[in-house]
């Protein structure tokens, strides 16, 4: 159900984890679900990502080389978010 870690995100769009989890702050993943999980004592807690992750990373990268911002970027991801 969650098969891929904030590193298989980051490593599609080609930017560090903390961009990943920054795009989820900012609401570029709406609609898309995530669930934390606890990897022992020393490895802390990852998050895990659904199916639908890995396209959406792709299509933010897109999206930010069609020159996208921000606010742009978080109006359209606004509008897919499940009603």
């Amino acid at each position: 159900m969650f098969p891929h870690t904030t590193e298989d995100l980051s490593a599609r769009a080609n930017c560090t984890a903390d961009t990943i989890l920054e795009w989820k702050r900012l609401g570029y993943f709406e609609g898309i679900e995530s669930s934390l999980t606890g990897r022992g004592k020393s490895s802390g807690v990852k998050r895990l990502w659904a199916d639908g992750a890995l396209d959406r990373v792709q299509e933010i990268v897109d999206l930010k080389k069609r020159g996208y911002n921000t606010e742009m970027l978080q109006a359209h991801f606004q509008k897919k978010a499940p009603r």
